[in-house]
């Protein structure tokens, strides 16, 4: 789907936009794939949760890219959140902590340097536990040190409401920017782009009346709590239930998003917990195929409009 065609004359400007969705984030592994096999460059990526894997992915390379599939197969048969020694110990047993962490490593341990050639900057969102408001967070900021990048990539994928703890940067505790932005378009408002790219693994969902209510009671919820497990909760009906139609104004949007129908879309939320290697092969395939589709119907229409060549992937200040 894309949204409004500003005309310029100088080369074209991208932001990817990468939202999280757990298991369905592997809806956005296949369909990254197909955007690197288009030839497709970005400016700076906004991440969330699961994003933050595939914006780590991205700056590794194309020859990384074109192997995310397969390690998807290989991580979805290796990962087990469900620790029934926690359980035992009548703790929530679904903490997803270790397992995260053990995927990130294979990410973060080699990532190009900030500021080398072709490296891409990252924002990543992260709620914050004593308020539950959205912070943009800049890995990619200079004299930023390495513990303290690891810290917020650990706090990315961090989701209290299944067990695991907030965690501390900078005196302050943060977790999962899912529950408070899961698509953050507007960290790029202000930026110089003129298109973002949004790869979105969670389904619209039907307006259904009862939604506008939950909502309403998520949010006063929100209001009346410093809990971060009941933040998180609300944070999750908030992103959900309320309104996820989002627009910045003078940009392109290009929207690459899971197209599910009637009762399947609130299946696939289920399904966000689920690391099944039938559903993860369906989820790369369809985003695989639905970013292939938009990325002709892309670069045909760029073909015919006036001239203009894209610019090399180059921080934003």
């Amino acid at each position: 789907m894309v949204q409004g065609d500003p005309q310029a004359t100088r080369a074209i400007r991208r932001g990817l936009v990468l939202p999280g969705g757990a298991a369905l984030g592997a809806f956005q592994a296949g369909a990254l794939k197909a955007i690197r096999e288009a030839g497709i460059e970005f400016h700076i990526i906004a991440a969330t949760s699961i994003g933050l894997v595939h914006a780590l992915a991205w700056n590794r390379g194309e020859e990384f890219v074109a192997r995310l599939d397969g390690r998807w197969r290989k991580d979805a048969a290796e990962f087990a959140p469900f620790d029934p020694k926690r359980l035992l110990r009548l703790k929530n047993p679904f903490s997803f902590g270790k397992s995260l962490d053990k995927l990130f490593s294979q990410y973060r341990s080699t990532q190009p340097n900030v500021g080398d050639k072709g490296t891409i900057p990252i924002l990543i969102s992260l709620t914050e536990a004593a308020t539950g408001r959205n912070v943009a967070f800049s890995v990619s900021e200079p004299g930023l040190s390495a513990a303290v990048r690891t810290d917020a990539y650990r706090a990315a994928t961090t989701i209290p409401v299944l067990g695991d703890a907030p965690i501390e940067i900078r005196g302050k505790r943060y977790y999962d920017g899912g529950f408070s932005n899961n698509v953050p378009i507007d960290y790029f408002a202000d930026a110089d782009l003129d298109e973002i790219w949004i790869v979105d693994p969670i389904p619209s969902l039907p307006a259904r009346v009862w939604h506008a209510p939950l909502w309403r009671v998520a949010k006063a919820l929100r209001s009346a709590t410093k809990n971060p497990w009941f933040l998180g909760a609300a944070g999750v009906a908030l992103q959900y239930f309320g309104p996820r139609e989002k627009t910045v104004p003078g940009k392109k949007l290009v929207t690459i998003q899971l197209e599910l129908k009637g009762s399947f879309r609130y299946a696939a939320l289920a399904g966000a917990l689920t690391f099944a290697p039938k559903q993860i092969d369906l989820l790369l395939s369809l985003g695989y195929r639905q970013a292939r589709r938009t990325c002709r119907d892309y670069l045909e229409n760029q073909a015919t409009a006036p001239s203009r060549t894209a610019a090399p992937a180059a921080a934003i200040a």
